[in-house]
């Protein structure tokens, strides 16, 4: 029983960890509470550009042409927006100097 147990803590400990591509390059995100995603590099920091940029939630213009807020919020701080997939999904992230990566749902409301 407790074998059970383990097995099926590991597997959603697992599930919270998501491998994303961008060509050859993958990256290892983990989905944070409040649904958005983080690499390790910025979980591991707080001082890191990507929380300290999550931690002001700033509000981004909504531009026409539905272009996601986040990519603006992303740039204006010194953030280069990126697309990266998971089989047939995509999602778009913001990589910093610091190499902190945050999904774009994570920098603005």
């Amino acid at each position: 029983m407790w074998l059970a147990i383990l097995i099926i803590l590991l597997q959603n400990n697992e599930s919270l960890a998501d491998t994303w591509r961008v060509g050859n390059v993958t990256y290892e995100m983990k989905l944070m509470e409040g649904g958005f995603l983080l690499n390790s590099v910025a979980e591991k920091n707080p001082n890191s550009q990507a929380i300290l940029i999550h931690k002001k939630k700033l509000v981004g213009e909504i531009t026409e042409g539905g272009a996601n807020p986040g990519s603006k919020v992303c740039q204006e701080n010194q953030g280069m927006v990126f697309m990266a997939y998971q089989g047939k999904k995509t999602q778009a992230f913001c990589r910093f100097k610091d190499h902190s990566i945050i999904s774009l749902d994570g920098v603005s409301l």
